[in-house]
């Protein structure tokens, strides 16, 4: 929105300083654009639209604009410029998004700008004559009504769209979590079962036992009584491998290591086609143990949405890279597929957004990064996107504090407010 502004702004000035042939002080007024061009620039490269800002950031953004708009209203007329209608914008769009401290904030800093501007301004060009009914006034009146009317007619139009789509999105993710933590639950309930069939199955093994011993050597059950015996044996493995798996770590009170996270993950994914390599560079390099951290179905469901995004695009290899110092943990998820479209970064993690080729899997919604970018965010992650030298995509999730679980359990709250 503020990239259409420069241009109307723009397109004002010349009209006005070379078609009406009107003594504006067109270089200022340029150099006050440009400003506000040069920091559009800088915010787009420093934080890709698909990030989302803070309250106290967008209303940081709101202010520069009506300072901008002052500014520029300033050298041109103040007040008795037509498109000083346009400092009612930036404080339409406050009071639709922000907190209402926040709206008070950008509404009080308009009503100072205005205040100035009645005293402090350069004169229209042709004087008093401009404010008396001429039909150049007039004109600009109109067309600062009608640019006005459509902006709050396509800001309205943008801001439901846009509602729409991230309450669809938020949808599926609260499905997809809803599963992890029905899963998560399965497991518990798996691991309370194979403790409880521990014992009934041990007293079978030993009641085999005992009667394969008092059995003849020649008798034609001993044979049905091994058999019976190495199979309440292998029920008893089975069990056992159900009530160590990590599944069950969102009721565990204790933590879990990282690397049995990335394990269990993997193995939900893992096929002969796309192999998952986990490798956990501290451990392997110097021996030291990988952290600790209380599992939960976001933070299960943030990983798997990572790696089943690699899985879908990966040719043959799908490769996932841990590493800690202190508090900060890193994770790379790297695969050799086509790689991420970088044309387009700033809207990788969007809902319904894919930049990869979907390849053989059409039901692919676009949804996988937007579903990890905000499970992982609510603990404390930072996402970042980009491509291998030698050809693949690599996602690169850095949590610099260390993983936070109690703000996992905020994502629905957090994701819908």
């Amino acid at each position: 929105m503020r990239w259409l502004a420069l241009i109307g702004q723009t397109v004002a000035l010349v009209v006005v300083y070379f078609g009406l042939d009107l003594a504006l002080p067109l270089i200022p007024a340029m150099a006050v654009v440009l400003l506000s061009g040069a920091v559009n620039v800088a915010v787009s490269v420093a934080r890709p639209s698909s990030a989302w800002l803070g309250e106290r950031e967008a209303a940081a953004m709101l202010a520069f604009d009506l300072v901008q708009l002052a500014l520029l209203l300033g050298l041109t007329g103040g007040l008795g410029n037509p498109f000083s209608l346009f400092l009612v914008a930036p404080v339409a769009v406050a009071s639709w998004a922000l907190d209402r401290r926040y709206v008070l904030a950008v509404a009080g800093l308009a009503m100072i700008l205005v205040t100035v501007l009645a005293y402090v301004f350069l004169p229209l060009p042709g004087g008093a004559g401009m404010l008396t009914g001429s039909p150049p006034y007039f004109a600009a009146l109109w067309v600062a009504l009608v640019i006005a009317v459509g902006f709050i007619a396509m800001y309205g139009g943008m801001t439901a769209r846009e509602a729409a789509t991230l309450s669809k999105a938020n949808a599926a993710m609260q499905l997809a979590l809803a599963r992890e933590q029905k899963a998560a639950a399965l497991g518990a309930l798996a691991a309370a079962a194979a403790h409880e069939l521990g014992s009934p199955l041990s007293t079978i093994a030993v009641v085999a036992r005992e009667l394969e011993r008092r059995l003849a050597e020649d008798s034609d059950l001993r044979e049905d009584l091994t058999l019976l015996r190495s199979e309440s044996a292998r029920c008893q493995e089975i069990l056992s491998r159900i009530a160590i798996r990590p599944a069950d770590a969102e009721l565990a009170p204790e933590p879990v290591p990282f690397t049995a996270l990335l394990e269990e993950t993997a193995g939900n994914f893992e096929s002969e086609k796309t192999p998952i390599e986990i490798r956990a560079l501290p451990l392997e390099e110097r021996g030291e143990d990988p952290p600790s951290v209380e599992a939960s179905a976001g933070l299960l469901q943030g990983l798997a949405m990572l790696v089943q995004n690699a899985v879908q695009f990966a040719d043959h290899e799908i490769v996932l890279t841990l590493d800690w110092e202190g508090e900060r943990i890193t994770l790379l998820v790297e695969d050799d597929g086509p790689g991420f479209d970088l044309a387009s970064r700033s809207r990788l993690g969007e809902p319904f957004y894919s930049s990869r080729p979907r390849g053989g899997d059409e039901t692919h919604l676009g949804l996988g990064l937007f579903i990890a970018r905000t499970l992982l965010g609510a603990c404390g992650a930072r996402l970042t996107f980009g491509n291998r030298a030698r050809g693949g995509a690599v996602v690169e999730v850095v949590w610099p504090q260390g993983i936070e679980p109690s703000m996992v359990a905020q994502v629905k709250t957090e994701a819908t407010g």
